[in-house]
Parts: C-alpha cells; sequence; structure tokens
C-alpha cells in the first residue's frame, strides 16, 4: 500500500499512533470498531483526535504505562491509519461510545437493541 505524502497523511499517521494505544488498551479484537468510536466523536466535536483520547474516557489508555511489541504496535497503528485515512468503512454505523460487555451500562446509553457488538464491547451513538 502506497499513501500520498500530505500533511494530512501526517497528521493521520501521528494520531494513528495515538489510536493505536487506545486499540491495545481497550479491546485488540474490535480495531476498526474503537478507530471509528475516536473518528466519529472527534467529527461530532470539531474536536482534534488528541484532544477526544483522554485516559478518563479510554479505560486502557494510559499513554507510555504498558508496553506493547514492536508487532501489536505496527498492526494496530496501521488499523487505525486505515480507519482516519478512510480506507475502512464503519461497522459501528456512527457510534461515538462503546462500553464492556458484562460490565456498568450508562443510564444514558440508547436500548440494548440499538447496540452493536465487536469484540467484547458493545458500540452505540
Amino acid at each position: 500500500m502506497v499513501l500520498e505524502l500530505t500533511l494530512a497523511t501526517l497528521i493521520a499517521a501521528s494520531d494513528a499512533r495515538i489510536v493505536a494505544e487506545v486499540i491495545l488498551g481497550e479491546d485488540p479484537t474490535a480495531p476498526t470498531a474503537i478507530a471509528w468510536v475516536i473518528k466519529n466523536r472527534a467529527e461530532k466535536s470539531g474536536k482534534p483526535i488528541h484532544e477526544v483520547i483522554v485516559p478518563s474516557q479510554f479505560h486502557g489508555f494510559k499513554p507510555g504505562k504498558k508496553k506493547w511489541s514492536d508487532e501489536q504496535i505496527e498492526r494496530a497503528t496501521l488499523s487505525a491509519l486505515k480507519v482516519l485515512t478512510g480506507q475502512r468503512s464503519d461497522p459501528t454505523g456512527g457510534a461515538v461510545y462503546f462500553h464492556a460487555v458484562g460490565t456498568w451500562t450508562p443510564p444514558w446509553a440508547p436500548h440494548p437493541k440499538e447496540w452493536k457488538q465487536f469484540g467484547k464491547h458493545y458500540f452505540y451513538r
């Protein structure tokens, strides 16, 4: 795969590395869905990726605290980059929230019939 080297591509690559850490810390079995939630939040809020990713919002996101193998980081970063550059479609239907299966459900979450499950998480708007 060849990406055209533009400012947008460089920003996406930088953001992809941050998104990769969220993917690895949250649910590595659902990388595309998690990356889309982050992208959807950024687009909905009008904020850049690095402003919508905060440790308090993503349980497993602890920058610099966990050590991943180079292979894990590369795989997660590539998955995130494909989402951020529009090479993967959104399987979540525009979700901006998710939570782990079998955990507390936020009281503001929509009815479970509106959720989509990927990996060990439910995704919804």
